[in-house]
């Protein structure tokens, strides 16, 4: 007589099917794992767009009041009988102007003598703000003869040895892939011609407005991935009539 022998079914997995179900489960962790960093650093570019966003409205609104609040202050190329000349300098690169609103302070430092410029180069390059007590008209108009440079004391001869520690400086944007800088000439002047121009020449006035465009970079994605700001300022006190300034500084 024959015994048959009843074998149990096995409940437990084989070796490949073990293998089948680590290697599933370690492509879903690895799918939920760069799900979560490309959204935490989504969730980090996102924030950090949101405060330059925030900074460079604060920045605009102060370089806005500080423009249009400028004024055609006198420079003396020569104390006893040098021409009376408005003070501005202006390029592609930046300008520097007399104003009654301070934009460091926010309008609280009274009249000041402030240059903004880019400056630097390749990842290094930024849109600088500096600023210092507006100076005697003959130091303005020895300004007038070192137009490059900054006004921080002791770059020029007409920063004296106690202007230092009066200046102060802020950076508005960094890194920057492009900017330019133009000035508006009043066609009613004696040259007849208006218009946008790279480059401030009258000294006789300062200009009608003032226009200001610059990118800066964001991110990874190099120079293509910034964002661009754009300033355009009517100068409220653009008369040919100069005005002299005595700050005892």
């Amino acid at each position: 007589m024959n015994r048959r022998k009843n074998r149990a079914p096995s409940n437990g997995l084989t070796l490949i099917e073990a293998a089948l179900a680590i290697g599933l489960l370690g492509l879903v962790a690895v799918a939920a794992f760069t799900a979560a960093g490309t959204g935490l650093q989504a969730w980090k570019d996102g924030r950090e767009a949101l405060a330059v966003d925030r900074r460079n409205a604060i920045w605009n609104d102060r370089l806005h009041a500080a423009i249009a609040g400028m004024v055609p202050m006198t420079a003396l190329v020569d104390e006893h009988r040098g021409p009376r000349r408005v003070f501005f300098q202006g390029d592609a690169d930046g300008m520097r102007f007399v104003t009654t609103h301070s934009p460091i302070a926010d309008g609280r430092a009274g009249v000041r003598l402030v240059e903004l410029r880019a400056t630097g180069a390749g990842a290094g390059t930024e849109l600088l703000l500096t600023e210092a007590p507006c100076p005697t008209a003959i130091a303005l108009g020895e300004l007038l003869g070192n137009p490059s440079g900054t006004v921080r004391p002791g770059d020029s001869p007409a920063s004296p040895d106690d202007w230092r520690g009066l200046y102060t400086e802020r950076v508005i944007a960094r890194p920057l892939s492009s900017w330019k800088f133009q000035y508006l000439r009043d066609s009613t002047g004696p040259s007849r011609h208006g218009g946008w121009v790279a480059r401030w020449e009258d000294r006789r006035a300062i200009p009608r407005a003032v226009r200001i465009e610059w990118v800066e970079k964001r991110g990874r994605g190099g120079p293509g991935n910034g964002r661009a700001s754009v300033i355009t300022v009517a100068v409220l006190g653009a008369t040919r009539d100069s005005i002299e300034f005595d700050s005892g500084v």
